[in-house]
């Protein structure tokens, strides 16, 4: 039983940083905490209105599959820098006809709050030093099985993967922006049986599927563009 889908959005601390989104599912009790279900990663010049449509666009594909308890898909964003970035890109896809067909009480954009992060450890290092053991025992969060390879910056690989295991502590250079995301989802998602990351979808008890207003935009297998 998938109880939420949502999406983490994160960048790094690199001169030529991008943009990296994964979306994860949150499960029930008795089963794995999370699976990440898919994931994308951009040139930051690429965030712009379009962009912000196809991230829209996948959400409610996958919330479509998926029908989980709570419908719709919040991209959270801890960056301040780049939840600037999105809201602006955000602002320009408002002004396009497209936005109109999206409930925005149910796919949206949203800051981590204040508090959530203030439970948190301080750095990166330290945070993934605590959720090490989560994502160790294999028993806690799991992939998706065949999730896309794809070139970002001349290279085709799973860059999920890659960049989880190419992390070093201390090494800033190999914390790169997959990496950032995955650890904020991990935060997020094995934290929220008591909160539900303390901002519910305003319908929480809606069990109907809101409409799909990008049926038949978004390729499976290929990379969102």
């Amino acid at each position: 039983m998938i109880e939420k889908i949502f999406a983490t959005a994160a960048t790094c601390d690199q001169p030529d940083a991008g943009v990296a989104v994964i979306w994860w599912a949150a499960h029930g009790p008795g089963e794995f905490a999370l699976t990440a279900l898919d994931y994308q990663l951009d040139e930051t010049p690429a965030i712009t209105a379009d962009w912000i449509g196809s991230l829209f666009a996948r959400s409610a594909d996958l919330d479509a599959a998926h029908k989980p308890e709570m419908r719709g898909c919040f991209v959270r964003v801890e960056h301040a820098g780049l939840a600037e970035v999105l809201r602006r890109a955000d602002g320009a896809f408002s002004d396009t006809a497209a936005s109109g067909a999206i409930d925005r009480s149910a796919f949206d954009i949203r800051r981590v709050g204040e508090h959530q992060i203030a439970k948190w450890p301080a750095t990166l290092d330290e945070r993934a030093a605590e959720i090490r053991p989560l994502v160790n025992s294999g028993r806690t969060i799991k992939l998706e099985t065949g999730l896309r390879r794809f070139s970002f910056r001349a290279i085709r690989t799973n860059h999920l993967v890659a960049q989880i295991k190419r992390h070093r502590p201390g090494d800033a250079a190999s914390a790169g922006e997959l990496l950032h995301a995955f650890v904020l989802g991990v935060l997020l998602g094995t934290r929220r049986l008591s909160s539900w990351f303390d901002q519910p979808l305003p319908s929480t008890a809606r069990r109907t599927a809101p409409q799909n207003p990008f049926a038949g935009g978004y390729i499976p297998g290929q990379r969102p563009r």
